[in-house]
């Protein structure tokens, strides 16, 4: 098999304006490029051994390709000023997810020296695993949605992962406060478009706009109770347009606490929504 390396190139070029995906990539390489090889069409590319052959040359020419499955749930723990990253690929039934294996600590005393075994620390950690798994799996089914609804599930997403890099790399406390508050903002709002709210009114600044405890008010499904258990979690948030432009006078654990609350936040609004009321998660965290 002797193929021109300036092919490999313009095929990948090509396949990168096309948008194709990473993990799909060795297949449709090996899928174009095959014909040429070979003077006929690949008709089995699961058991030609020629097509298996171009795949994995592909690969070992582009190894980044082999991590193209994107996780389809992420989601952060923290340990005071500590912050991790866990991952986690969607899943159907009813699977008992371990922390330890989740967080990829390489054994029990390690999980334990991370959270100091103090108690309550734990259970933050078993809290945001909890409510991170429920978002993600709720918001792809959101993300689906037409129009509107469909961009700001993902958006809110985008955000998740915005905030939790910011965490983990301690970037100045504003721009962190700001991913913060649009994760909350933009989780919200789909689900305000979920249940019928028009956009125009979503996009009034004076009815909603950025404030939060506005936005909580126009829930259609929540009673006063629900509503005032919502705003507990963000009593405190700076103003989200002041803090674009001057810095958060708050310590890091502040941050990392307004962080938190955004989790539970996300956690508990996602549960206004016909996608968990019909399909709500199903999964067991175990627990020391």
């Amino acid at each position: 098999m002797k193929i021109d390396i300036n092919d490999l190139f313009e095929i990948e070029k090509k396949l990168i304006k096309q948008k194709v995906a990473f993990h799909n990539r060795a297949d449709r390489f090996a899928t174009v490029i095959y014909p040429k090889l070979y003077k006929r069409k690949c008709d089995d590319s699961l058991g030609d051994p020629h097509h298996l052959a171009l795949q994995a040359y592909y690969r070992e020419k582009f190894p980044q390709g082999i991590l193209g499955w994107k996780p389809q749930i992420t989601g952060f723990i923290t340990s005071l000023d500590r912050v991790k990253k866990f991952e986690l690929y969607a899943f159907d039934g009813f699977p008992v997810i371990d922390p330890e294996k989740l967080l990829n600590f390489k054994d029990i005393s390690e999980f334990e020296t991370f959270y100091f075994r103090d108690h309550e620390i734990y259970k933050e950690i078993i809290l945001s695993i909890d409510h991170f798994v429920r978002f993600g799996l709720i918001s792809l089914q959101g993300k689906k949605a037409s129009k509107l609804e469909g961009v700001l599930w993902n958006e809110a997403r985008n955000h998740l992962e915005l905030v939790t890099y910011g965490l983990i790399n301690n970037f100045e406390n504003n721009t962190i406060f700001q991913n913060i508050h649009l994760l909350a903002e933009l989780t919200i709002k789909a689900v305000l478009l979920h249940n019928g709210i028009e956009e125009k009114i979503l996009s009034n600044k004076d009815i909603a706009g950025h404030d939060l405890k506005k936005l909580i008010q126009l829930l259609p499904c929540a009673d006063e109770k629900q509503k005032d258990s919502l705003t507990k979690y963000i009593i405190g948030f700076p103003d989200f347009a002041k803090s674009r432009y001057s810095a958060i006078d708050k310590e890091f654990l502040d941050i990392v606490d307004f962080a938190l609350r955004a989790r539970s936040f996300i956690g508990e609004v996602i549960k206004f929504t016909r996608y968990y009321q019909q399909n709500p998660p199903r999964f067991i965290i175990a627990q020391k």
